[in-house]
Parts: structure tokens; sequence; C-alpha cells
């Protein structure tokens, strides 16, 4: 007798995760992060460009985000700086903002200083 069709659990895993990388890759960080950048306008933080470059620096970590703000990593006293200007003119500047190469992106970055016991608790 045939062996019985069954499904392939693997190749069915492989291809959802291949989908949802791909939609990752491919979405403008402002449409990614649209839940957390209303979160973070709700709270008063209104500054789109850099709650997308704060969102980016902290994988999309609210909680993070608003620590960098309320920590003083982040001087709210003066406006994100304005992107490059962008190929296309129809972007919005949250999503000129978020087109920067990797490279460019990882200078703007600085390193998180280790976090003390307390600090990882909370997490």
């Amino acid at each position: 007798a045939p062996p019985a069709a069954g499904l392939d659990f693997t190749s069915l895993l492989s291809n959802q995760f291949q989908q949802s990388a791909s939609m990752n890759t491919n979405t403008n960080p402002a449409d990614r992060y649209r839940v957390q950048l209303q979160s973070l306008r709700d709270m008063g933080f209104d500054d789109e460009m850099r709650n997308v470059q704060l969102l980016q620096q902290h994988h999309g970590n609210v909680n993070r985000v608003v620590d960098a703000y309320l920590g003083g990593e982040v001087d709210m006293t003066t406006p994100a700086p304005a992107p490059a200007p962008a190929a296309s003119s129809t972007e919005s500047p949250a999503v000129a903002a978020a087109t920067e190469t990797p490279a460019e992106e990882a200078q703007q970055q600085q390193p998180e200083a280790p976090k003390d016991p307390q600090e990882k608790k909370n997490d």
C-alpha cells in the first residue's frame, strides 16, 4: 500500500518563515511600527522621524524607546535631524529617514551600556 499522504510540516514552516521574513524587509518602518508610533504619539512623543529611528534602534520595543526619552538619552529640545534627500519626493519624511543604508544606521547607533541585574529583570 502506498504511504498515506501527509503534510510536510518542515516545508510548510519554512515557507511561512520565508514569507514573514520577506514582508519584514520590504515593509516601510513607519508602516511596520504603525501601532508603536501611535502609542508613542498617545504618550506625547510626537517627533515621528525620531520615533522611527528609536524604534529601529530598539527593534520595535516601545518601553525601551520611552526609557531612552525619559533617561535623557534623547535630546527632546531639538527635532530629529532631517533625512538625506530621497530619490522620490513622494516619500514621507519618516520613510526617507528609514531608508538609510545599514552602514549609515550603524554609525548613528551607539552601543548600549551593559545592564545591571535590576534592569534586566525589568525587561
